[in-house]
C-alpha cells in the first residue's frame, strides 16, 4: 500500500517528502523496523520514540510520523502530527483495510468488572453460533483460537492487526475490553462501537486521573454508540449515564437498583452462585459456577449484552451453568479437598477488599489469605492492604510479590505495620512466596477458604536482578497434591459445598 493511501485520514499533518512509495509495514518499536517501513515515533512513560528516529531510518524506514524532532537530511518522508498515538491508530486502520468496519464492535468499559463481562459475553456469543473475537487483557481470541497478550501496554497497531485476523477468520463480532491503560494508549481511537456495556468505575486515589479519563471517555462512548448502551445502574456513574445517554437504545442491568435485566433471590456458595434473573416480565432460575455477587453482576451484564445482540435467552440459559472460569479471577484450584482454594489477581485496595468480602460471604469457617505488594508501585497501598487483611481474614500470611529493586523485607514491613494497627495476632511473615502458598494450604481445614492474592493469571516473579517463572496456581496445585496424598480420604472428600 502506498504511503499517500495510508496517511489520507491524517487531516492535520505537515508532510515533507514523497508519498508515493510502497509501505511494507508499520512499527512503533524501532527494533521491529524493516526496510520499507513507516515508523511512528511516540513518547511514552519510559521511552520516547523520537529519540530513535535516526536508528529507524538506518534500519530502512522510508517514512516517519512524529510530533517533533523530524528527520535529518531528508532521508525519509517526514509526517508531523499533533498526536502520534492518534495518528498510529488511523494509519494502522488504513494499512489493515479498516477491519473494525467489517465487524460488529462491542466495547465493555469500566475500571472493575470489564474483564469478566467481556470474557463471559464472548463465550455466550461464540457458543450461540456467532463467531466472535475478543480483545482482552489476559488473552485474545479469534473464534476458538486463543492468543496470549504479549504486551501489557499494547498499542492500536496491535489491535488493528488482530481485528484483521478476525475478519480473515470469518468473525462477525468483536468484544473489546476497555480499561484505563487502553485509553492512555489510544488503543481504540477511531473505532466506532455498535454497543457499549458499562461495568463499574470505582474511585481509587492512586489512579484517580486515569479513572476520570475513563469516566469522561465512557460518557463519549455512550453518546456515540451506534446501536445500544447496556449500563450497570448499580454503579453511580452508570446510573448517571442512564439518565443522559445519546440516541442509542438503552438497556439497564443490576442487582441493587431497579433494572430492565436484574438478578434477585441470590444464593452464594463456595462452588458457585444461584439467582433469579428477571428479564422484563419473565423470571428465570439461573446458576453459574462463579463465586460472589460481583460474578453474578458480571454474568447479568454479559446476558444483557448477548440479548441486545439478538441472541434469544433460551440459547443463553443453558450456557450459563458451564461458563468457563476467567484466569486469575477467583480461579478455583482443587484436587477434591474439603476446603476451597482460590487464586485472584487483586493487587490494589479496592480489589483486595472486594474479593475478601466475596469469600467471607461463602466461607463456612476460616478465611486464610496469602498476599504481598509489588515493589516500585504505589507504596501508599501497602499499609492499607495490611489493614484490610487484618479486618477481613482470620489468618494472614504476608509474603513477596514482584519486589523488583526494593528490598522485599521493607515492603513486607510496611504491610505488617498496617496489619498491626488493627490486630496483633493470627498472622505470620513468609518471605518465600512458594513456601507461603504451601503454608496457607497446610493450615486449611474442612470448610475453610484459602485466598492467594496478587498475581492471578500472571506467571512470573520479578526481582532486582531476574524475572523468574512463577505461577500461583501451579504452586497451589502442588501443595494440594501433597496435602491430599497425606490426608485421610474422609477429610479430602466433599469439596463442593453446593451444586449449581
Amino acid at each position: 500500500m502506498q504511503l499517500k493511501q495510508i496517511i489520507q485520514k491524517l487531516h492535520v499533518a505537515t508532510v515533507v517528502g514523497p508519498t508515493g512509495q510502497e509501505i511494507n509495514g508499520i512499527s512503533y518499536d524501532v527494533r521491529a523496523v524493516q526496510p520499507g517501513s513507516l515508523y511512528v515515533a511516540m513518547a511514552r512513560e519510559t521511552v520516547d520514540g523520537h529519540d530513535s528516529i535516526d536508528e529507524a531510518i538506518g534500519r530502512g524506514a522510508v517514512a516517519i510520523i512524529c510530533e517533533r524532532n523530524g528527520t535529518i537530511k531528508q532521508r525519509a518522508t517526514k509526517i508531523e502530527v499533533p498526536h502520534s498515538a492518534e495518528a498510529l491508530a488511523l494509519v494502522a486502520s488504513s494499512f489493515y483495510e479498516e477491519p473494525a468496519r467489517k465487524l460488529k464492535m462491542i466495547g465493555v468499559a469500566g475500571s472493575f468488572g470489564q474483564c469478566s463481562v467481556a470474557y463471559t459475553l464472548r463465550h455466550l456469543l461464540q457458543q450461540s453460533g456467532i463467531k466472535t473475537g475478543l480483545v482482552g487483557s489476559i488473552h485474545h481470541q479469534v473464534g476458538e483460537r486463543e492468543f496470549p497478550v504479549q504486551r501489557i501496554s499494547s498499542e492500536s497497531l496491535d489491535v488493528q492487526k488482530l481485528l484483521r485476523q478476525m475478519v480473515n477468520a470469518g468473525c462477525g463480532v468483536c468484544v473489546v475490553e476497555i480499561n484505563e491503560q487502553s485509553l492512555r494508549n489510544n488503543r481504540f481511537f477511531g473505532i466506532d462501537f455498535e454497543m457499549i456495556i458499562s461495568t463499574r468505575i470505582e474511585r481509587n486515589f492512586s489512579f484517580s486521573a486515569d479513572q476520570e479519563l475513563l469516566e469522561e471517555t465512557l460518557r463519549q462512548l455512550v453518546r456515540n454508540a451506534r446501536h445500544a448502551c447496556v449500563i450497570n445502574v448499580d454503579d453511580p456513574v452508570g446510573y448517571q449515564l442512564s439518565q443522559a445517554h445519546g440516541a442509542a437504545r438503552l438497556i439497564s442491568y443490576g442487582i441493587e437498583e431497579r433494572a430492565q435485566i436484574a438478578a434477585s433471590g441470590i444464593q452464594l456458595f463456595a462452588s458457585g452462585s444461584r439467582f433469579e434473573l428477571q428479564i422484563g416480565n419473565e423470571i428465570h432460575s439461573c446458576g453459574i459456577p462463579h463465586v460472589g455477587r460481583r460474578s453474578i453482576l458480571s454474568a447479568v451484564g454479559a446476558v444483557a449484552g448477548a440479548l441486545t445482540a439478538g441472541v434469544p435467552f433460551d440459547r443463553i440459559e443453558s450456557k450459563l451453568a458451564d461458563l468457563p472460569g476467567i484466569p486469575g479471577h477467583l480461579e478455583a484450584v482443587s484436587c477434591g479437598q474439603s476446603f476451597s482454594v482460590f487464586v485472584d489477581h487483586a493487587n490494589n485496595e479496592e480489589e483486595f477488599a472486594s474479593v475478601l468480602q466475596t469469600l467471607r460471604e461463602v466461607c463456612r469457617r476460616r478465611l486464610i489469605v496469602a498476599f504481598g505488594c509489588e515493589g516500585e508501585r504505589h507504596e501508599e497501598k501497602r499499609y492499607t492492604m495490611g489493614r484490610i487483611a487484618a479486618n477481613a481474614a482470620d489468618y494472614t500470611i504476608i509474603t513477596a510479590d514482584n519486589s523488583r529493586n526494593e528490598p522485599v523485607r521493607d515492603i513486607i514491613a510496611e504491610i505488617e505495620q498496617g496489619y498491626l494497627a488493627i490486630r496483633q495476632n493470627h498472622y505470620e511473615i513468609c518471605v518465600d512466596r512458594a513456601a507461603a502458598i504451601t503454608q496457607a494450604i497446610a493450615l486449611a481445614r474442612p470448610g475453610d477458604c484459602v485466598l492467594i492474592a496478587g498475581k492471578g493469571h500472571n506467571t512470573y516473579q520479578e526481582f532486582e536482578d531476574a524475572i523468574s517463572p512463577f505461577d500461583d496456581r501451579e504452586y497451589a496445585s502442588e501443595a494440594l497434591a501433597i496435602k491430599c496424598a497425606l490426608t485421610p480420604q474422609s477429610e479430602t472428600s466433599g469439596a463442593a459445598l453446593a451444586n449449581v
